[in-house]
């Protein structure tokens, strides 16, 4: 406690809190502190400034005197909260992962390489191994199989010439589809129906059903003397004889004339 700090700034310092694992938190603080001082006096006496709630509560509960140098601290820190520890995965877990249908190069790579880095005791011969299998079929796969990386510094500097290729084909692919898009809604709008155009087609080249006109020359006559002039004019004098049986109905001044008895009309 009577060891000078630094008169530098001082570091900032990711505080913990116990819910994480208690290893990756003493790499980050002792890689910190080697940059800020080489003597462990100045650790043992900032580290509870790296820590907090829970963390913090058992630091001071510790008796005095009980810390002779880091290596104690460190292991009695790891003890105390080694059910945060994060869990070893085994090479069955790696084997077990599989590149899922649509998904990106680039997410199965995150994935893939967050859970080969918790395996421990397996080489990278097997890691790389285990990725062409893992894939599904692309020509980043087809790479592998025909040209197997030598190191694993190898593979991660091909995935990612493949992940650059991948995300081009896929703004590409956008792109073209964006303007499809486009050009469709362009050629729909030419064709959209204008106000007094004529419709083509065959039902309308054939003319609309009903009345050819809205009006008519009005007649100078009553019905019933256009009607007799059309039947007994010279109009069927010019046809074969026919043989009619007239009967013409007046009600109410409207006539009604029924045709009977009809043989043959030219």
């Amino acid at each position: 406690m009577e060891e000078q700090i630094p008169e530098r700034a001082f570091l900032v310092l990711e505080k913990y809190d116990g819910a994480g694992d208690p290893e990756e938190h003493l790499r980050s603080f002792v890689d910190a502190m080697t940059t800020y001082s080489p003597n462990e006096n100045v650790w043992y006496k900032v580290f509870s400034l790296s820590i907090k709630g829970e963390a913090l509560a058992w630091f001071h509960s510790l008796r005095p005197l009980t810390i002779n140098d880091f290596a104690t601290l460190r292991d009695m820190f790891e003890r105390q909260f080694s059910t945060s520890k994060a869990r070893n995965l085994t090479y069955l877990e790696l084997t077990n992962i599989k590149q899922q249908k649509g998904e990106s190069l680039r997410d199965f790579m995150d994935w893939f390489n967050k859970t080969a880095r918790q395996v421990r005791g397996v080489g990278k011969k097997f890691t790389i191994s285990t990725l062409a299998t893992a894939l599904r079929p692309s020509p980043f796969t087809d790479n592998l199989f025909v040209e197997p990386p030598l190191t694993h510094d190898e593979l991660q500097e091909r995935a990612a010439r493949f992940i650059r290729i991948e995300e081009m084909r896929a703004v590409k692919r956008r792109q073209q589809e964006q303007s499809s898009t486009s050009g469709q809604e362009k050629k729909e709008g030419k064709k959209s129906f204008v106000l007094g155009e004529q419709p083509k087609g065959q039902k309308y080249r054939d003319g609309p059903k009903g009345a050819r006109f809205e009006k008519y020359t009005p007649l100078n006559m009553p019905r019933a003397r256009v009607l007799q002039e059309v039947f007994f004019g010279p109009l069927l004098e010019s046809l074969q004889p026919l043989s009619f049986h007239l009967r013409c109905l007046t009600p109410l001044g409207v006539h009604h004339c029924y045709a009977a008895n009809f043989e043959s009309l030219v």
